[in-house]
């Protein structure tokens, strides 16, 4: 790709970007995106079908990163992968909150946190073996939900706050679920084990 075709698709997402935060996709037209970007509808034609299309390959653009970064969720703890994520967002900080928000697609947020998910979960069934798939698929959910919460309020406060700071609140929580949980299922091991010996007396 040559440097006029990257500065015209640069400026295309730019502008497309700066309407996505003031109005909805489906209120957004060629004639607009073209109108702001100060390009004809032919050369918007050239790279992309409609703005949803646009939308699309913009996501698939972020998207795509994260999981070359994070290579693909493989040998990475949550927390590694979850800085991964906050610094891709703090460096595009406009971007990520535009497409976070009510505007744009309202799958985008949990695409996102859903590459940690391959990752981790290997983790959850390494650390909890005994534990039964559903429950698994829960826990990591209810880890994933307290990252994106974390992300959510860190955003708002305008990401004022450091990236270090929020790994180890992160953190926190996981060597709470860390240290809980096999005591819990050990406990409820040891609970039914006990009833099948009182049944059998």
């Amino acid at each position: 790709m040559d440097a006029r075709v990257r500065y015209t698709k640069m400026v295309i997402k730019e502008q497309f970007i700066h309407l996505l935060k003031e109005t909805s996709l489906d209120k957004i037209t060629v004639t607009k995106i073209c109108d702001c970007a100060e390009i004809n509808r032919a050369t918007f034609y050239k790279y992309y079908n409609n703005p949803a299309d646009l939308l699309y390959k913009i996501e698939k653009e972020l998207l795509d990163g994260l999981e070359e970064k994070t290579n693909h969720g493989k040998d990475m703890s949550l927390p590694e992968i979850f800085r991964v994520i906050l610094e891709d967002i703090q460096k595009n900080g406009y971007i990520y909150e535009t497409l976070f928000s009510k505007n744009s697609d309202a799958e985008f947020r949990k695409k996102v946190f859903e590459i940690a998910y391959r990752g981790h979960f290997r983790i959850i069934q390494e650390h909890f073996p005994e534990m039964p798939l559903v429950q698994q698929e829960y826990l990591y959910y209810f880890i994933a939900e307290g990252c994106n919460g974390i992300v959510k309020q860190w955003m708002r406060r305008g990401m004022s706050d450091s990236i270090d700071n929020l790994i180890e609140m992160a953190q926190a929580m996981f060597d709470i679920v860390n240290e809980y949980m096999p005591a819990e299922i050990e406990k409820k091991r040891i609970e039914k084990a006990e009833n099948i010996n009182s049944g059998d007396n």
